[in-house]
C-alpha cells in the first residue's frame, strides 16, 4: 500500500469511488471535480496501481470569535467496499493532518458520516443543530419569493451579503469568498437543487434545498427570525419542508460539524480566554503528541503560550481542546473556567 496525491489520470477511478460510496448524481460529481477538486490537495491510497481509497482537502476560512483561521475541510473520505476495515482511512487522515500541520494550519474541519468514527482521530463536535419540519402556507404574501433552478439569473451578491450578515450573529462559522459562494451555488444546480430567495423583505433571506418526491429538504437556511423563516419556507411548493436550525449543545441537539486541532500552541495564542492564566495539559494520542502549556491572557495582543513542567490546572484530550476553544460545551462543564462559550453556525457538508 502507498499513499500519494491523486493526479488527473486517477480521475475516472476517483469518480467511481465517489459514486459507489456517496451515490451522488454524475452531474454533481462532474461539477465537483471540475470546480472544487485541486489535485495537489488530495490523497489516495493505492494497492499497486489501483486507487482503493481517497480524500479531498478543500480551502476554507473559519472565524472563531472574530479571529480568522485559514483551514482545510476534509471531504469525500471514501474507501471501496472491498478494501474496508483495513485502517486505510486512518492512514489517509493521519497523512492529511501531518501535511496540513506542516503547512501551518492550526485547525481542520469535516462533516462526518458517523461522528464516532472521526472522534477516534481526535475530531470533536463543535456545532449542533435541531431538525424542524413544517407544511407550506401559500398565499400569505402579495409577491412570492423567487425560486431558481439554474445559476444564470440568481441574485448571488445579495445572497452572499445575506449569508455574511446572518453568520455575523454567531461566534464560530465559515467565511465564504465570492468564488466559494459561486461554486457552492453551481454545485447545487448541477445536482438539480433549488434556491428560494426573498428580496422583498429586509434583510434578504434565502434557502437552498432539494426535492424528494413532495418533500423539500433544506440544507442551508439564511433567514433572521421566525417570521422571515416561515414566510420564506412557506412559499416552497412542497407538501412538507424539512430544515434545521443552529442549536446550543443541549440534550435535544444533534451533532453536526466537527473540528480537529492540529497546532494547539498556534490556536491558544489567538483564542479569547476567560481565565487570566492557567496550566493546560493536552494529550493527542492519534498524532502521539503531549503538551504541558502555561497559557496567559494578553488583552488585545497575542496570548503568551509556553511549555512548562508545572502541574496542570486542566487536562484535556485533543478533541476536548477543540470543544473548549470552539466554546461548544454545556454550562458548568470543566472548560467553563478557562474558555468562554460560543455560538456556532455551519452549513457546508462537502
Amino acid at each position: 500500500m502507498n499513499i500519494r496525491p491523486l493526479s488527473r489520470k486517477d480521475e475516472v477511478k476517483a469518480k467511481e469511488i465517489w459514486k459507489i460510496c456517496f451515490g451522488d448524481s454524475d452531474a454533481f460529481i462532474d461539477e465537483y471535480f471540475n470546480r472544487i477538486v485541486r489535485y495537489e490537495d488530495t490523497l489516495g491510497c493505492y494497492d499497486g496501481r489501483e486507487l482503493i481509497a481517497d480524500l479531498f482537502m478543500l480551502d476554507f476560512q473559519a472565524s472563531i470569535s472574530g479571529i480568522d483561521f485559514k483551514t482545510e475541510f476534509l471531504a469525500g473520505c471514501a474507501t471501496l467496499p472491498k478494501a474496508r476495515k483495513r485502517g486505510l482511512m486512518r492512514d489517509l487522515v493521519k497523512s492529511a493532518m501531518l501535511g496540513m500541520r506542516k503547512s501551518g494550519l492550526a485547525v481542520t474541519y469535516l462533516h462526518p458520516f458517523l461522528h464516532a468514527f472521526y472522534r477516534q482521530f481526535g475530531y470533536e463536535t463543535v456545532a449542533y443543530v435541531k431538525r424542524e419540519s413544517m407544511r407550506p402556507n401559500s398565499g400569505h404574501m402579495e409577491k412570492e419569493p423567487a425560486i431558481f433552478s439554474t445559476y444564470d439569473k440568481i441574485p448571488e451578491e445579495n445572497m452572499r451579503r445575506a449569508y455574511h450578515r446572518y453568520i455575523a450573529a454567531y461566534d464560530h462559522s465559515f467565511i465564504r469568498s465570492k468564488e466559494r459562494f459561486s461554486k457552492w451555488l453551481q454545485l447545487l444546480f448541477a445536482d438539480r437543487g433549488y434556491a428560494i430567495v426573498n428580496e422583498d423583505e429586509e434583510p434578504v433571506s434565502y434557502a437552498l434545498y432539494y426535492m424528494e418526491e413532495n418533500t423539500a429538504d433544506v440544507f442551508e437556511l439564511v433567514a433572521e427570525g421566525k417570521k422571515a423563516r416561515e414566510l420564506l419556507l412557506g412559499s416552497i411548493p412542497a407538501e412538507r419542508i424539512n430544515y434545521f436550525l443552529p442549536s446550543p449543545p443541549d440534550e435535544a441537539a444533534e451533532e453536526f460539524t466537527m473540528m480537529r486541532v492540529l497546532e494547539p500552541v498556534c490556536l491558544l495564542k489567538k483564542m479569547p480566554l476567560k481565565a487570566e492564566h492557567f496550566i493546560l495539559e493536552i494529550k493527542d494520542d492519534f498524532l502521539e503528541e503531549h503538551y504541558n502549556l502555561r497559557v496567559e491572557k494578553v488583552e488585545g495582543e497575542t496570548n503568551l503560550v509556553e511549555e512548562t513542567v508545572e502541574k496542570a490546572d486542566l487536562s484535556l484530550t485533543i478533541g476536548e481542546l477543540a470543544q473548549a476553544a470552539a466554546g461548544a460545551y454545556a454550562q458548568g462543564s470543566k472548560f467553563d473556567a478557562c474558555f468562554p462559550g460560543k455560538t456556532a453556525c455551519f452549513f457546508e457538508t462537502y
